[in-house]
């Protein structure tokens, strides 16, 4: 079940990059991904640079890996150069229930450099998070 759910994950990132039409050997690429009960996420960038204020590529995926009424969403986190200097950008839910996942693509741009970032992947109830887990990129 799990390996299903994270090569759901794998093809639906690699389309969304796909329809981009980006070459990872053109610019930095990073990915990471996590798990917990219910959800697996996954990120990839590409085109950002250690202190830039924008990550022009991001795709987010997110799968929901349990039949118990609950959604899942995925969202960016980036760090600037000081502890205080966090963006969480906003969650990208998902309803679609057990075994399914979905893909979102987009870029992120902070008032700041941005030192690192990382992804969060969680399984809500209603507005309520229940559970999460992180993975950092950056």
């Amino acid at each position: 079940m799990q390996k299903r759910t994270r090569a759901a994950l794998l093809a639906a990132s690699a389309g969304a990059f796909m329809v981009m039409g980006i070459s990872p050997a053109s610019a930095d690429t990073y990915d990471s991904s996590c798990s917990s009960t219910g959800v697996v996420g996954s990120l990839y960038t590409t085109g950002w640079d250690y202190n830039e204020k924008t990550i022009p590529y991001v795709s987010l995926a997110v799968s929901d890996s349990l039949a118990d009424g609950h959604h899942v969403a995925v969202r960016l986190v980036t760090v600037g150069q000081t502890d205080d200097d966090v963006t969480y950008f906003p969650w990208h839910h998902y309803y679609g229930g057990q075994g399914g996942a979905t893909a979102w693509e987009t870029s992120a741009t902070t008032a700041r450099p941005i030192a690192g970032f990382r992804l969060e992947a969680a399984r809500f109830e209603g507005s309520t998070l229940l559970n999460y887990c992180a993975a950092k990129a950056a």
